[in-house]
């Protein structure tokens, strides 16, 4: 008589690869190093960038007293991840396969902000969902495109119409 044990194991599925790398081993530290350093880059970038958007003074803030803050914030986060590498890691997740997406998706987002300029918001907008809908959260490409569509009308309407925000359009 079957107890339904054996049924149960043939339909187990096998237990996901674990892919986080021990304390304190060496691809933990390199995974932290690596991670510490894009941040402080990036936030080293964000200060220039914001430095040359003008910060103005505390009673007039200007553009870029925000990205300055920010910048600063991200760049010290990034020195003390580099910093404290080799202690308090439990676990880090390898580079591998499972990055492709985050990565994908923030090369796309840099693009976006390169072709914005030349082809308008409504254009970019709808290429970049439809690029992260289809390409990335693989959706059908009726959902795809109809949500994309949607998505770019209402952030039109928020956005050109109602707000009347200058944007690059093609309008």
């Amino acid at each position: 008589m079957d107890t339904g044990e054996h049924s149960e194991a043939a339909t187990r599925r096998p237990a996901p690869e674990d892919t986080t790398a021990p304390f304190g081993s060496a691809q933990a530290v390199r995974t932290n190093r690596i991670v510490g350093a894009v941040l402080t880059l990036t936030g080293v970038l964000a200060v220039v960038g914001a430095l040359r958007m003008g910060v103005g003074s505390l009673a007039d803030p200007g553009a870029g007293s925000w990205p300055l803050l920010l910048g600063v914030v991200l760049a010290g986060t990034g020195t003390a991840v580099g910093v404290r590498a080799r202690r308090h890691i439990a676990d880090v997740e390898s580079f591998g396969s499972a990055t492709r997406g985050p990565l994908l998706g923030l090369a796309s987002i840099a693009a976006y902000g390169l072709v914005l300029p030349l082809v308008g918001f409504e254009i970019a907008s709808l290429a970049l969902l439809v690029f992260w809908l289809r390409g990335l959260g693989r959706q059908s490409w009726r959902s795809s495109l109809i949500g994309s569509l949607l998505i770019v009308l209402i952030l039109y309407l928020i956005f050109v119409v109602a707000l009347a925000v200058p944007i690059p359009r093609i309008v």
